[in-house]
C-alpha cells in the first residue's frame, strides 16, 4: 500500500513538473523576438491573445523595420527582459508589460539620453529586493508618466503635470523624477485643483511629492484670481489624496487687505462644489488680531482671518475673539464678539455673537445672540432663541435691569 501511495505522488509530481515548465531566459538577441512571441502569444487564449498579437507585431515592426531602438537600447532591452525573469518576475505580465512600456516610452519622442536616464531607475527596481512587488507599479507609473503626463493615479485620484521636461534618478535607495517647473494639477471627483509655477521631485513607488514654491488661486471659487491667491514655499502631498496643506504662505486679497497676510493653506477637491458652497482651498491666518477699518460703511473689524473657499470667515478664540464694532455719528455705538463671522458680498453673520450697545457711560450687553447685518439696506437684526446662551436676557447697567426681548 504505502509502495502504491508512494508511486502515485512520484507520477504526480512527475505530471506537474512536466506540464508546468517556467521560461528560463530568451536565448540569445537573435531569438529574441520569436521566443517573445513564442512565450507572450503562443501561451495566450481568447482576448489576450489578439491583444499580446497586436502587441509582439507591433514590437517586431519598431524592432526590424522602422529602426525604433539604436543597438544599444536593443541590447538593453534584451538583457532587462532576462533580469526578469533571472529576478523570478514572469514573463507575463512582467516582461509583457515592460515591452509595452519600452514602446510608450520611445513613442513619446524622448531624446535617447531621457532613455537611458529612465531605464538607469528600471535597472534599479529589477535589482532591488522588492522587485516583484514594485516592478508592475513601475511600469504603470512610467507608462502613463510618457503617455498621459500622468504622475500618479489611482481610482478616484489624479495628479498631472503639464511639463514633459524631467529627470530620472536615484536617491535614498528610490527613483525619483525631478522637474523643474509645471502647474501641478489633481483631478479627482469631476472637478480639479492646480498650484501653478511649481517645482519638486516624485517618488513614484511612495506616491510622495516634495515640492517647493507655486502659486494657488481662489479662481474655481468664483474670486478674482489676480485679487485672491496664495504664494506658497515648501510643501509636500500624499499623492494618494487629493488635498495637501501648506505652511507659512504668503496670502493676498486686495479687496480686504492692502498689505500680504502669513498664514497656513488647506486645499482639497471637493466633488463638484459650485462656487458658493466650496470650502477650499482655505487660507487661516497665523495672527488672530488683524485690524480692516471700514469694512463697511462705519464698521470696524479686529480679530483673524480664514477665507474658505469664497467666503471671508472673520475668526476669534475664546481668549481673543473677533469683534465687529459699529459706529454712530463718529462714536462707538455697539461692539459685537464672536468665534467666527461669516462675511459676504450682502450680510455679515454670526450665529453664536456677544453683544454690548454703549450707553454713555452704561450698556446693554447679551452674551450670545444670532447676529445679522444686511449691508446693503444696512438692517441689523439681533435674535435671541430659546435654547442655550441666546436663553439670557439683556443685562442694562445704567438701569441694573434684565430685559426679556426677541
Amino acid at each position: 500500500m504505502k509502495q502504491l501511495i508512494f508511486i502515485i505522488i512520484a507520477i504526480g509530481s512527475f505530471s506537474l513538473t512536466g506540464f508546468s515548465q517556467t521560461f528560463k531566459a530568451f536565448n540569445g538577441e537573435e531569438n529574441f523576438l520569436v521566443e517573445l512571441e513564442q512565450q507572450i502569444v503562443d501561451k495566450s487564449v481568447e482576448d489576450a491573445k489578439k491583444d499580446h498579437k497586436d502587441l509582439i507585431e507591433k514590437f517586431t515592426e519598431m524592432w526590424t523595420e522602422l529602426n525604433s531602438f539604436t543597438p544599444a537600447q536593443k541590447n538593453t532591452i534584451y538583457k532587462t527582459s532576462n533580469d526578469l525573469l533571472t529576478a523570478r518576475l514572469k514573463v507575463i505580465p512582467d516582461v509583457r508589460d515592460y515591452i509595452k512600456t519600452i514602446i510608450i516610452v520611445i513613442e513619446s519622442e524622448k531624446d535617447p539620453v531621457a532613455f537611458d536616464d529612465w531605464h538607469r531607475t528600471v535597472d534599479f527596481v529589477v535589482a532591488s529586493r522588492n522587485a516583484r512587488k514594485d516592478f508592475g507599479d513601475y511600469m504603470s507609473f512610467s507608462s502613463k508618466l510618457f503617455a498621459e503626463n500622468i504622475l500618479f493615479a489611482t481610482g478616484s485620484v489624479e495628479w498631472k503635470t503639464d511639463n514633459r521636461s524631467f529627470q530620472f534618478g536615484i536617491e535614498e535607495d528610490k527613483p525619483k523624477l525631478d522637474i523643474p517647473s509645471l502647474d501641478l494639477t489633481c483631478d479627482a471627483k469631476g472637478t480639479s485643483a492646480t498650484i501653478i509655477g511649481t517645482s519638486g521631485t516624485l517618488y513614484p513607488l511612495d506616491g510622495d511629492w516634495i515640492g517647493k514654491n507655486g502659486t494657488v488661486t481662489w479662481e474655481r471659487t468664483g474670486l478674482d484670481p489676480n485679487k485672491v491667491y496664495a504664494i506658497i514655499n515648501d510643501y509636500d502631498i500624499k499623492m494618494k489624496y487629493s488635498n495637501y496643506n501648506a505652511d507659512s504662505v504668503i496670502f493676498y486679497n486686495t479687496d480686504y487687505f492692502d498689505q500680504p497676510l502669513k498664514g497656513k493653506l488647506l486645499d482639497k477637491v471637493q466633488a463638484l462644489a459650485n462656487e458658493d458652497r466650496a470650502s477650499f482651498p482655505e487660507f487661516i491666518s497665523y495672527s488672530q488680531r488683524l485690524k480692516i477699518e471700514n469694512i463697511d460703511k462705519g464698521v470696524d473689524y479686529e480679530g483673524g482671518f480664514t477665507q474658505k473657499g469664497s467666503r471671508f470667515l472673520a475668526s476669534g478664540s475664546d481668549d481673543a475673539p473677533a469683534y465687529l464694532t459699529f459706529y454712530l455719528n463718529d462714536k462707538r455705538f455697539l461692539e459685537v464678539a464672536s468665534l467666527s463671522f461669516s462675511i459676504k458680498d450682502d450680510k455679515i453673520t454670526s450665529t453664536e455673537a456677544s453683544v454690548k450697545f454703549f450707553l454713555h457711560k452704561d450698556s446693554i450687553t447679551h452674551p450670545g445672540l444670532d447676529f445679522k447685518f444686511f449691508r446693503e439696506s444696512r438692517n441689523l437684526s439681533l435674535f435671541r432663541m430659546d435654547e442655550g446662551l441666546q436663553k439670557a436676557p439683556y443685562f442694562d447697567s445704567y438701569h441694573q435691569i434684565d430685559i426679556y426681548s426677541e
